[in-house]
């Protein structure tokens, strides 16, 4: 017999918090917590993918954690062919270890607040005021302060950087698709590559990536693209294409993608960046490799978003993306995450419009 974790992409499972007493672990059908403890976590953590059971049993834990765990569902039986016959290949996890996947599993099922935020400080009490945003240094009578020079560059960049802004309304009109290809290909094409011996060829992009691995792709929500059907489109950073999934979708199902935030109903598309595991875990095999995920997401959305003021288009940077709603939408692997989105639009703002 084998085991298996229960976590299913589509909804919401297990989740384990850390608090001053301990681990706890809860699940949304339960309606409460548990208090549980490391030997336990160790088990589920192995059981991400099939263990064998006598395995587990012949650990400290024992078969009577192992018995418990399958009794409260957290432990399923997994029956699947060939077992016993192969190991399951490595996941980014493995690299990156439970500490990593226990703030993965807890994070991406966390609830977003925007509307409701100050009811829910009520409710909980208000935290102390919010401490203003000083320099570091200054308050210490001798530290050194050195003026900058300011900007000689290209007045054109300047510009391009204190212009930029969110633009959180659009006036609903479509985006030229000549527009939005220009964006997702000079953010995110491959503009050259380099030999790195033992670590491969090695794409160059518009923004630095972590050892070159460039590890996010992006995806493209398309609502109101002249020339596009509406649907979910892959970027192919090598052909430097949009291709078409095939995959469609609802207003309604990409709003909950996007924790309602009333980004979807107004934009002509939306811009979502996911993370290719496997690409950046295989040489960042600590921890850490967790947060460059996201450090290079950041180059690159901010990338598409100067990119998105020079054409005149609407940008709106968000990373309160739905882990779970997302990855079913889009049909990603088990080693895909989304990171990021940007919705994308005619700005409604005294600027002009979109560059053709």
């Amino acid at each position: 017999m084998w085991l298996i974790l229960l976590m299913l992409v589509t909804k919401p499972g297990l989740v384990v918090t850390v608090d001053p007493g301990g681990l706890r672990m809860e699940h949304p059908a339960w309606g409460y917590s548990v208090r549980t403890s490391s030997v336990v976590m160790d088990i589920l953590y192995r059981a991400r993918t099939p263990v064998d059971t006598a395995e587990l049993a012949a650990e400290k834990a024992g078969a009577g954690a192992v018995d418990r765990l399958v009794e409260l569902d957290i432990l399923q039986r997994a029956t699947h062919e060939g077992q016993g016959s192969a190991q399951p290949l490595p996941t980014p996890w493995n690299y990156w270890g439970p500490a990593t996947w226990l703030f993965h599993n807890r994070a991406h099922r966390t609830r977003f607040l925007h509307d409701e935020t100050d009811i829910w400080l009520e409710k909980v009490g208000r935290p102390e005021p919010r401490p203003e945003r000083t320099a570091r240094y200054t308050a210490h009578a001798n530290a050194a302060e050195f003026e900058l020079a300011g900007h000689h560059g290209d007045s054109t960049v300047a510009d391009l950087f204190a212009a930029r802004r969110t633009r959180r309304e659009f006036t609903g009109g479509p985006l030229p698709f000549a527009a939005l290809g220009e964006l997702v290909s000079e953010t995110f094409r491959v503009r050259a590559t380099t030999d790195a011996d033992y670590f491969g060829v090695l794409p160059l992009k518009s923004y630095p990536s972590s050892g070159g691995r460039h590890e996010i792709d992006a995806y493209a929500a398309v609502r109101d693209v002249p020339g596009l059907p509406r649907g979910i489109y892959y970027y192919d950073d090598y052909r430097d294409t949009l291709v078409d999934t095939g995959l469609r979708f609802g207003d309604e199902e990409l709003d909950v993608c996007l924790a309602r935030q009333g980004m979807v109903h107004a934009s002509a598309a939306i811009l979502v960046a996911v993370c290719a595991t496997e690409r950046l875990a295989w040489k960042y095999r600590d921890p850490r490799g967790y947060l460059d995920a996201y450090t290079n997401a950041g180059h690159a959305m901010q990338n598409a978003a100067l990119y998105a003021e020079s054409l005149g288009i609407g940008a709106w940077i968000t990373t309160a993306v739905d882990t779970g709603a997302t990855s079913s939408l889009m049909r990603l692997r088990g080693d895909e995450f989304p990171l990021a989105a940007m919705a994308l639009g005619e700005p409604l703002t005294e600027r002009g419009g979109i560059a053709p």
